[in-house]
């Protein structure tokens, strides 16, 4: 895998301009395009009729041109936008959305990956019916690996660590079972909490909080969900308090759910003629102790330096390195069923 990517979440609190007006719309673009992130994922949009204006927004109002894809037919409710970064030549080749302005899918190639992009604004009522449809979606999409999922999940898995200066849990009991079967099965898992296992970072602070940068109320609704696949080492996690947005950009209209950024740095390994490329799910598998003899011996026959033999074996792995990685595609598949 080569994937050097950088992606933003956060609840905007509307786009909406018979509301707030366009200085504020623009400044609330120019807040998410600040760090200049490949992908932007924003929840609570309320575009409606003002997407032209907003797009116009993105293509001109920050230091590089956005191109946006939108879920949003009201300007007063809900809405969800992805924006990609023109210059980091992101391909879009399927989209999906539902009929509640909730969830947006994107079937996207990245360099020479496939990676598929969502960004999601769920109920805060007691239901699943948003995380059903990222489901259904990424079923009909043919999707089970290199899946982002960020957004404003309105709900807490752990009443100790995703909240501070609250003491109830929050009442989506269906909701948190939904996200703990993902997890549990590797489907989608929260990458915040698996690489910082006590951390206590939070996204949402309610607008009675004076001090917004150590705040005594505030709970981790926002988050990406990444597949299991890309819950990686090299990857890197930060959380923006939305206080930052207000005094870089002196805002009227602030915001009251801060950022999450996820940085990807990983780079495709050189692997030379002759031995196989190692996927982490050969040991999820098992199928790494069976083909270490395998390789050993290739590696010993290739390092023989015996023209025939070596051009034997390269070709031979040409098609024996694709073969194999499906094989433990449909291995993962049948495990999972």
């Amino acid at each position: 895998m080569n994937l050097e990517l950088s992606l933003k979440t956060q609840n905007v609190r509307s786009f909406n301009m018979s509301e707030n007006g366009l200085v504020s719309m623009r400044k609330k673009v120019q807040a998410a395009v600040m760090e200049d992130d490949d992908i932007i994922m924003l929840t609570n949009v309320q575009l409606g009729g003002n997407k032209t204006a907003v797009e116009r927004e993105f293509l001109f109002g920050g230091k590089n041109p956005y191109e946006i894809y939108t879920n949003s037919t009201v300007n007063d409710a809900k809405g969800v936008l992805i924006a990609t970064k023109i210059k980091a030549n992101i391909q879009v080749i399927d989209i999906r959305k539902d009929e509640d302005d909730r969830v947006l899918i994107l079937k996207t190639v990245i360099g020479n990956e496939t990676i598929t992009l969502g960004c999601l604004y769920d109920d805060n009522r007691n239901n699943t019916n948003a995380l059903q449809k990222v489901d259904e979606f990424l079923t009909s999409m043919d999707v089970k690996h290199g899946i982002i999922i960020g957004g404003d999940y309105n709900v807490i898995t752990n009443r100790e660590l995703d909240q501070i200066g609250y003491e109830n849990q929050h009442l989506r009991t269906k909701a948190v079972k939904y996200l703990a079967d993902w997890d549990e099965k590797g489907t989608l898992v929260d990458i915040y909490r698996k690489k910082h296992k006590k951390g206590k970072d939070v996204t949402y602070v309610p607008d009675t909080e004076k001090d917004r940068l150590n705040p005594k109320l505030g709970r981790r609704l926002d988050k990406f969900l990444v597949s299991d696949d890309l819950n990686i080492k090299e990857t890197t996690i930060h959380h923006v308090s939305d206080n930052v947005y207000k005094q870089k950009l002196n805002m009227t209209k602030k915001f009251d759910h801060g950022a999450v950024r996820l940085v990807y740095n990983k780079q495709k390994s050189k692997v030379g003629p002759g031995q196989f490329k190692l996927d982490p799910y050969m040991i999820k598998t098992g199928a790494l102790d069976s083909i270490i003899k395998e390789v050993i011996y290739e590696s010993n026959v290739y390092n023989a330096d015996i023209k025939e033999i070596t051009e034997t074996y390269t070709e031979r792995n040409r098609i024996v390195q694709p073969l194999l990685q499906k094989l433990l595609e449909i291995n993962m598949e049948r495990k999972t069923k």
